[in-house]
């Protein structure tokens, strides 16, 4: 079966190549939270002291997290193999290499291109976060001490804040006029995908669940998760140029009252 990734990124670079009218540059980034700290899971130093940034320009980012232009699919997946032979791992009593961190693999995608109405040479851009959280675990169950133990209560606090998160937004959604303060701040991972929550951005949730009645429990709570975070209202706006933006926007209006006078 093909992966979710190796399947965005085969339609991303064909229709690259069905656009032949637009210049793209294409670059990947891969990162985890491993204990509430991030860690470049490209960086061949492995570094773990990256702080993730606000700024008008950039909006939420993670600062020093390192870059790799990308010019095919083949060249995303051996991005992919080679962030996630990196990724920290661990055997738990039900999984042999038990993911011990939330990891986040991103497409940032810049466009030129000429508009048709005004003329104006046009840039745009946009990110693609593609987030695998790592499950939430009961020590009781999966038998964990020590350091297991410490990387699970880090990955249930993580989750917990995300679902707190995600109830905030959800209440914020349904009731505009009351103030509701949404705890983003609480947990590096929904600080880093504050944007992908509440802000410019579509957002899709896939929940993995189990049949098996062992699972009850676990299964009832991840659909109960998802099922609140379909709530979550975001819109999505096109990132460019304001001013070009303006123009385009102008030179719209004329040509309908050409046509207007026309008629």
């Amino acid at each position: 079966l093909v992966g979710l990734i190796p399947r965005i990124s085969n339609l991303l670079f064909h229709v690259v190549g069905q656009t032949p009218d637009r210049e793209f540059f294409i670059e990947g980034s891969f990162l985890e939270i491993y204990n509430e700290k991030l860690r470049d899971l490209l960086d061949k130093k492995g570094s773990d002291d990256l702080k993730v940034r606000e700024s008008p320009q950039l909006g939420v980012h993670v600062a020093g997290l390192s870059r790799h232009k990308l010019k095919g699919a083949p060249t995303v997946e051996k991005l992919i193999d080679d962030g996630t032979n990196n990724r920290t791992v661990a055997a738990t009593k039900y999984n042999s290499e038990s993911s011990r961190s939330h990891a986040v693999f991103e497409l940032h995608i810049q466009q030129k291109y000429k508009d048709d109405i005004s003329g104006e040479e046009m840039q745009s851009k946009t990110k693609i976060a593609l987030i695998d959280l790592a499950g939430s675990e009961r020590s009781d169950k999966l038998g964990s001490v020590g350091k297991a133990l410490q990387e699970g209560n880090n990955i249930n606090k993580s989750l917990t804040v995300l679902g707190r998160c995600i109830k905030a937004l959800v209440e914020k959604a349904n009731s505009k006029k009351k103030k509701v303060q949404v705890p983003f701040r609480e947990s590096v991972l929904t600080y880093y995908l504050r944007e992908s929550l509440a802000g410019n951005a579509r957002t899709t949730m896939l929940a993995c669940v189990s049949p098996a009645g062992s699972n009850e429990e676990e299964t009832l709570s991840t659909l109960r998760y998802a099922a609140s975070a379909k709530q979550i209202k975001t819109s999505a706006k096109k990132s460019e140029d304001p001013l070009k933006a303006k123009v385009r926007e102008l030179a719209m209006e004329v040509e309908n009252l050409k046509r207007q006078l026309a008629e």
